[in-house]
């Protein structure tokens, strides 16, 4: 069987060119993305100003201890002298913090989702909006679920000595666009990427490579134009 050809240098170069021609929608989709989750941050925090106004009233009380400690005993006495007030205020909190987090998290997921909503875009009709971001929330129970066994699989692999783990990196690599393109199930997407990726799975971790290398260079424009990177790659495998 001939080997399939997957041109990682074309999907650097369209990465490229994508990033520059649409830098500015991927700067509001950023900017989109950060507003929405520091409103959600601090609407959420409304419920913890009993304890943040507690936590300043005992800085304030260790402020002088803090700064005139002169030795590591007496630092760590003053730690351990803050530790009994502070641990007991923030355990009657536990419950709240998980469940914040819990919606931070399940908000991020519904934001992902947009923006790989965007980025078929992007590839398919040479534009999008950033409007796009707040894309279906019907995704993110698929998302969630099909992240976990993602994890799952990868963490078995790389227990069994790295390799595995890389290697079901890359034949999973696209779950995610195949619940949002194809609107896909959690076990079908796995499955989709799993069929797609055959033969192809070192040349996707030298795309990853070459994706890492950008965001490492520079992370404003690494990104995006590894999103797009990616995105073409996806849409490689589909023909």
């Amino acid at each position: 069987m001939a080997r399939r050809v997957f041109p990682v240098y074309d999907f650097a170069v369209f990465g490229i060119k994508g990033m520059l021609k649409h830098f500015r929608l991927f700067v509001l989709t950023t900017l989109g993305f950060f507003a929405t989750m520091i409103a959600a941050a601090g609407l959420l925090a409304i419920p913890f100003h009993r304890l943040i106004n507690r936590l300043m009233g005992v800085g304030i009380d260790f402020k002088y201890d803090i700064m005139t400690c002169v030795n590591k005993q007496e630092c760590l006495g003053v730690f351990g002298r803050l530790c009994q007030r502070v641990c007991p205020m923030v355990s009657q909190f536990t419950v709240m913090f998980i469940i914040v987090g819990i919606i931070l998290f399940i908000l991020m997921i519904w934001l992902g989702t947009g923006m790989l909503r965007i980025l078929l875009q992007l590839f398919d009709k040479g534009k999008s909006s950033a409007r796009n971001l707040w894309g279906t929330f019907r995704f993110v129970p698929r998302f969630f679920i099909a992240g976990i066994l993602f994890l799952i699989a990868v963490s078995i692999g790389f227990a069994l000595f790295v390799i595995p783990g890389i290697w079901l990196t890359m034949r999973l690599f696209f779950w995610k666009f195949y619940i949002v393109d194809k609107d896909m199930g959690v076990i079908a997407c796995m499955k989709a990427s799993f069929h797609a990726t055959r033969g192809i799975e070192w040349d996707l971790l030298a795309l990853l490579l070459l994706g890492i290398t950008f965001i490492a260079i520079n992370p404003i424009l690494g990104l995006p134009a590894f999103a797009l990177m990616t995105t073409a790659a996806y849409r490689k495998v589909q023909k």
